[in-house]
C-alpha cells in the first residue's frame, strides 16, 4: 500500500493538469482503497467523498455506487452514523436504479449494521434478513472478506433483544419483496425497533 499511495498521487496530479476529471475520480477511489487499507479512515473519507462528488457531477452511476460504498464503510469506522447512513441510503437509490441487486443487498447490511449501532435491533434483523434473501436472489454471498465484520455486526444486534424477537424480525425482512427491502432501507431511523 505505501507504494501504491504516491503512484496513485501522481495519476491525480497528472489528471489534474490535463483536466480529466474522469481519471480525477478514479484516482481519489484508488488514493481512498489505498488508505483505507492503511486504516486511515479519515484520509480514506476525503477521497471517497471527493470521487463521489465527481461521478454525481459526470453521472456516472455504478461508479457512484461505488465510491459511495466504500464512504459508507469508512464513515462507519469513524463512528459517524450519520454520514455512513446518508452514504447507504443514496447508494441503495443508485443500485436499484442501476439494477445492482447485489449492490442492494450489501447496503441493507450496511444500514443494518448501522441500525444495531444505534440501538435499533429490530431494525437491523430485519435489514439483515432483506440482505440475505437478496444475496440468495442473485446468488451473491457475503465475501469472505467481509464475513468478520457482518458476523460482528449481526451479534451488536442480537444482543439487544431476546433471540425469539431477532428471529422473528429477521424473517420479517427475509419475506420482504426487493422493492418492499428498498423502500424499508429508506425510511431510515423512523422503526424505533
Amino acid at each position: 500500500h505505501r507504494r501504491a499511495y504516491p503512484l496513485q498521487q501522481e495519476s491525480l496530479t497528472l489528471f489534474e493538469e490535463v483536466q480529466d476529471v474522469s481519471g480525477m475520480a478514479f484516482s481519489h477511489t484508488g488514493l481512498g482503497v489505498v488508505a483505507a487499507a492503511d486504516g486511515d479512515y479519515a484520509q480514506a473519507r476525503a477521497h471517497f467523498e471527493a470521487s463521489a462528488v465527481i461521478r454525481r457531477r459526470l453521472g456516472y452511476k455504478g461508479f457512484l455506487a461505488y465510491s459511495l460504498g466504500w464512504l459508507a464503510l469508512v464513515t462507519l469506522r469513524l463512528g459517524d452514523l450519520a454520514a455512513a447512513r446518508a452514504a447507504l441510503e443514496e447508494g441503495v437509490a443508485v443500485r436499484r436504479e442501476i439494477g445492482d441487486t447485489g449492490g442492494l443487498a450489501a447496503s441493507f447490511e450496511g444500514l443494518a449494521a448501522v441500525a444495531a449501532a444505534q440501538g435499533q435491533a429490530e431494525r437491523a434483523a430485519r435489514l439483515f434478513g432483506a440482505a440475505e434473501r437478496t444475496r440468495e436472489r442473485v446468488d451473491v454471498p457475503v465475501p469472505d472478506s467481509e464475513l468478520a465484520e457482518y458476523r460482528y455486526n449481526i451479534a451488536v444486534a442480537q444482543a439487544q433483544m431476546a433471540e425469539a424477537e431477532f428471529t422473528a424480525a429477521w424473517a420479517e425482512g427475509r419475506a420482504m419483496t426487493l422493492e418492499q427491502a428498498v423502500a424499508y432501507a429508506l425510511e431510515g431511523t423512523s422503526d424505533s425497533g
